[in-house]
């Protein structure tokens, strides 16, 4: 994992994603079926496994959301071809802490997770990868660069010679998080500057627009109400349209759902295609990372071991993970 973690960041390598799982060596392709005469639909958990919990397995999990395709307009039900599991080496907001996991043992972690994944996913086709790059937009154009790249080289040792196809990343999010992506201080050095905004929409267009940019997608999973209440209260609704009353727009002037209008309204582009809301059930939806740290702190509280999926159980109690680095 160290030998991953050098190259990135000796930035030898372009763009700067390394793979260090990959449930079958054809990744993204189903290896016993065809390339698809359409873009490989692949869903990307980016998160900071620090660690993962069942939280992130019940994202992980869910089915791909009905779609209506753009140019026949019939409803897609087809689930997603593969899916990725990312860690960024360069997070935007969080710095590793001394009672973190490393990032050689968060990749462990997470390719044991990768192996939960499987045992409920129906693509059959799961890869742990890790990034140098901080932001969801990066993200997404890099990843664009790299799978066009990977299955150019995989569809030329084909026996069919399949020409490659670019894929169509659906980004899986929590609510915290969505709320990060449509904030204007990640898109400028200076969020006061009146232009904030515009710069925001200018780099949020390069990621939703299937012609301008990637046509990536986001899926986002609802969390309790309480966690985000103005925002929460409405985003629901709202996505159902990309319009809002005056009224409506001034009450909800700070929050996330008038973020979220004003920046589909200004572009036309469709908000119930771009962003979809999944629920992943009371049960699991308030767990975090978090919780799971400060529950293992001491050792005396075994209730994390109930929040975290069974491979993830097994790598932090052999490790030792976050009981002992507390400790030192």
């Amino acid at each position: 994992m160290s030998l991953f973690l050098a190259r990135l960041r000796s930035a030898s390598v372009f763009p700067p994603i390394e793979l260090v799982y990959v449930s079958n060596p054809s990744w993204p392709i189903v290896h016993h079926k065809a390339i698809p005469q359409r873009p490989l639909r692949i869903a990307v958990l980016d998160s900071s496994y620090n660690p993962a919990t069942i939280a992130h397995l019940a994202i992980a999990s869910a089915p791909r959301p009905v779609y209506i395709d753009a140019v026949s307009g019939d409803h897609e039900h087809e689930d997603y071809d593969a899916k990725l599991l990312l860690l960024s080496i360069t997070n935007a907001d969080k710095q590793l802490k001394p009672t973190d996991a490393t990032y050689e043992q968060r990749i462990e972690m997470m390719c044991e997770f990768a192996k939960d994944v499987e045992v409920t996913d129906k693509t059959g086709t799961v890869a742990v990868a890790i990034i140098d790059e901080p932001t969801f937009v990066g993200k997404s154009r890099m990843l664009q660069t790299f799978l066009r790249e990977r299955i150019e080289r995989l569809s030329s040792e084909a026996p069919s010679k399949s020409r490659p196809h670019p894929c169509q990343l659906t980004f899986l999010l929590g609510y915290d998080t969505l709320e990060r992506f449509f904030a204007p201080r990640y898109y400028t050095k200076d969020p006061s500057s009146p232009a904030a905004v515009a710069q925001m929409h200018n780099s949020l267009r390069g990621f939703f627009s299937p012609r301008e940019g990637d046509g990536s997608r986001i899926v986002c999973a609802r969390r309790s109400p309480e966690s985000f209440p103005q925002a929460a209260a409405t985003l629901n609704t709202s996505l159902s349209s990309s319009s809002a009353s005056a009224a409506d727009k001034k009450s909800q002037s700070d929050s996330l759902t008038s973020t979220i209008n004003d920046f589909f309204t200004s572009t036309s582009l469709p908000m119930s295609e771009c962003v979809k809301m999944i629920d992943i059930g009371e049960d699991v939806w308030s767990v975090s990372s978090s919780d799971v740290r400060r529950a293992a702190e001491t050792g005396e509280d075994d209730r994390w071991t109930r929040m975290v999926s069974s491979k993830v159980r097994e790598y932090i109690l052999k490790e030792g993970l976050y009981r002992e680095k507390a400790k030192t």
